[in-house]
């Protein structure tokens, strides 16, 4: 945990950033259920999902099956998250990934692999967000950027009932341009 990783234009000690209750309340709320699959958790499995990958497993390049919660590490790995992401909402699994806004729209692996015809909705939440340590308690640190909910292949109504109270929601109709 001690060494700086270079986040763009931020510079933070960690890249591990552990999902806040209210945050998983919401994803859970979507599903109806326990978090089906979390590839990026930890042995202790904060998000209590039925089905996880730690970074021994190397989740991500572990079958994806069910449907994903996604808060990956945000390091320079990020962009591997991310082209993951993309592959695997293209053959139709849903997914709901938590990810640092920043100033990342305009960069080539976000316009290829976050803004794809595959995302349905965001959700620009309307504070910074306050990341829990491993196990859950306060002292994980506060987001350097801005967070936002992303969901592919959901049902966009559903999305908006479960996670309104976080933020504005943006419904998409995403084009691929050029």
């Amino acid at each position: 945990m001690g060494t700086q990783t270079n986040w763009v234009d931020k510079v933070c000690l960690s890249k591990e950033w552990y999902t806040p209750q209210y945050i998983l309340d919401c994803v859970r709320a979507y599903w109806g259920c326990d978090i089906p699959l979390d590839p990026a958790t930890i042995p202790s499995n904060p998000t209590r999902a039925s089905s996880y990958y730690t970074n021994e497993h190397d989740g991500l390049h572990q079958l994806w099956k069910n449907p994903v919660f996604l808060n990956p590490p945000y390091g320079a790995g990020l962009k591997d998250w991310c082209a993951r992401l993309a592959s695997d909402a293209k053959t139709g699994l849903s997914i709901i990934a938590l990810l640092p806004c920043g100033a990342r729209f305009s960069t080539r692996y976000w316009q290829t692999h976050i803004l794809t015809p595959r995302l349905d909705a965001v959700c620009f939440i309307n504070h910074r967000v306050k990341f829990v340590n491993e196990h859950g308690g306060i002292g994980g640190g506060q987001n350097p950027y801005d967070s936002a909910i992303y969901g592919y292949n959901v049902d966009t109504e559903k999305f908006y009932a479960t996670h309104k109270n976080l933020g504005k929601i943006l419904i998409t109709n995403m084009y691929e341009g050029s």
